[in-house]
């Protein structure tokens, strides 16, 4: 059985329920990695397959908005939106503590936008 990358996502509801700032920032990447590998799940069955030693992330967020579908465009930009959150969450030593939300509310969206996608 392969793994179940939405499974991410209840990590991610887990770590959020700690106080600590290190679990926040970890909630986040959970959010982003379940919804990046589903993605990247759809993207290469609809699309093509992305070699080994390329950059998936902005592969995929660039892609996603040239095909100019407009869910995709859409999930585009929710990804890409997601990955910022991510990014602060792992790189900056100022974080957003609102973004957990933020990020929280974007995964969900991506669900739902790929259950579509993947339902057309």
């Amino acid at each position: 059985m392969s793994f179940m990358w939405k499974d991410f996502h209840d990590v991610g509801i887990h770590l959020d329920t700690f106080s600590e700032e290190a679990y926040k920032r970890s909630a986040i990447g959970r959010y982003y990695y379940a919804c990046f590998n589903l993605t990247k799940i759809y993207f290469e069955r609809e699309h093509f397959i992305i070699g080994h030693n390329q950059n998936p992330h902005e592969i995929i967020i660039k892609y996603l908005e040239y095909y100019e579908i407009e869910k995709e465009v859409e999930l585009s930009k929710l990804l890409n939106n997601l990955r910022k959150y991510r990014n602060n969450a792992d790189y900056d030593f100022n974080f957003r503590k609102n973004n957990i939300k933020k990020a929280k509310k974007t995964a969900e969206e991506i669900f739902l936008l790929l259950d579509e996608l993947n339902n057309a």
